[in-house]
């Protein structure tokens, strides 16, 4: 089984919801059922070594307003995936 996180990033949770709804489908991925989720900043304290030693994929779901800016909730993980090592 593919261990799988559901990093998300939302104003109003509809990005959540959908990402939850999509979950639904993993066991047809051979995903692991277990459905671990956090927003954007959550996994930014965490950090992306830990999360990549921890699962084998992550999942990500946005949405975003303006010219593309980012929900507050994702900002930090947005700076972390832009400043990350390529070996990561």
């Amino acid at each position: 089984m593919v261990k799988v996180i559901c990093i998300h990033g939302t104003e109003s949770g509809g990005s959540e919801r959908h990402a939850k709804r999509l979950s639904k489908t993993w066991p047809k991925a051979n995903f692991d059922q277990s459905k671990d989720f956090m927003s954007g900043n959550d996994a930014a304290s965490v950090g992306l070594e830990a999360l990549a030693a921890k699962y084998d994929a992550f999942v990500i779901v946005s949405s975003s307003y303006g010219d593309g800016d980012p929900p507050s909730n994702f900002e930090n993980f947005l700076r972390a995936l832009y400043t990350a090592d390529e070996g990561v």
